[in-house]
């Protein structure tokens, strides 16, 4: 079996019994390294901002976390009418 696998399989026997974590209690634990993690995507993120219509004038970011992309989309268009919802009111803030 694979070293990867079988450590993995030791950490979910090791774990079993501890509580679930949400999902916004998984981002807000690591809301101090996220947009460090997470800068490894910025060219993915100018992308994303780059595919939408010229004619684009407002957004729903749904899962916009601390607004990574949002920044990208506001360079395109200054003007843009955003709303975005994410679980974790940190990530908001």
């Amino acid at each position: 079996m694979d070293k990867d696998y079988l450590e993995l399989k030791k950490w979910l026997e090791e774990t079993k019994d501890e509580p679930l974590e949400t999902m916004a209690g998984f981002f807000e634990a690591r809301i101090d390294t996220y947009e460090e993690h997470m800068a490894r995507w910025h060219g993915h993120y100018q992308w994303m901002a780059e595919l939408l219509p010229a004619s684009t004038e407002s957004l729903l970011d749904i899962g916009c976390g601390s607004g990574l992309e949002l920044d990208y989309i506001f360079n395109r268009f200054p003007n843009l009418q955003a709303v975005g919802v994410d679980i974790s009111k940190k990530m908001l803030q």
